[in-house]
């Protein structure tokens, strides 16, 4: 189980869930993308490696994300992460609206 502090932070985001959000946001990136992400509450899984974000980015605003790097090694997932928020600020995106990666 977790304890203290990490259980906190798991009730806070537990709190700010909202499942007909995700489902939003789910169904917006498949249609951007053609990508298939699977429904419910592990969809977040099939973004990590930050290939999907990248494509959707790039169908708002073609060729932003210059190259997206489709190899599992971790360094490379998270230059597509930064390149997805990179481009995502770039089109205005307020960086407080956007997502930190750790």
């Amino acid at each position: 189980g977790q304890f203290g502090l990490d259980r906190e932070l798991e009730a806070k985001k537990l709190a700010k869930y909202d499942p007909h959000l995700e489902e939003e946001a789910r169904k917006f990136v498949c249609q951007r993308t053609g990508g298939s992400i699977p429904p419910g509450r592990n969809c977040l899984t099939a973004l990590k490696d930050g290939v999907l974000l990248c494509q959707m980015i790039n169908s708002i605003r073609p060729g932003i994300v210059k190259k997206i790097n489709t190899n599992s090694m971790p360094f490379l997932k998270m230059e597509n992460i930064g390149n997805y928020l990179k481009a995502c600020e770039s089109i205005g995106i307020r960086r407080s609206e956007l997502f930190q990666t750790v």
